[in-house]
């Protein structure tokens, strides 16, 4: 067995050149590798968030795929509330004509519960 210092080491320097050169499938290997690998691994995976909020048409149909993405993502957060102590940065897209969906969209208001419950955000 590896010490987790050096473990964390490799997978920091996955997490680097994926950064660097493209997709995340390489930090999404590493965290099926091992129960030892997962946490370093979903650290950097879950580190940024982009939820995109923005629809080309109107209608309900594209309220309820905007609800369906935050609804997913709150639900990852519940059944692994660890990756809420990860996310560093959380990005909202939203074009102009979108903006009531940040006022009425539940899911989003839980998420931002949680983060503010882990100190993501401060009063800066």
């Amino acid at each position: 067995m590896l010490p987790q210092e050096l473990i964390d080491d490799i997978i920091d320097n996955v997490a680097n050149t994926t950064m660097k050169f493209g997709p995340q499938n390489s930090l999404s290997s590493c965290a099926l590798v091992c129960k030892c690998f997962l946490p370093r691994s979903q650290m950097h995976l879950f580190s940024k968030i982009k939820i995109c909020a923005t629809s080309r048409t109107f209608g309900n149909h594209h309220k309820t795929e905007r609800s369906k993405r935050t609804k997913e993502f709150l639900d990852i957060l519940k059944h692994r509330p660890l990756i809420t102590d990860y996310i560093r940065e959380l990005h909202l897209v939203v074009s102009e004509l979108d903006k009531g969906y940040l006022l009425d969209d539940p899911n989003l208001h839980s998420i931002m519960e949680k983060k503010q419950k882990s100190g993501m955000f401060s009063g800066s």
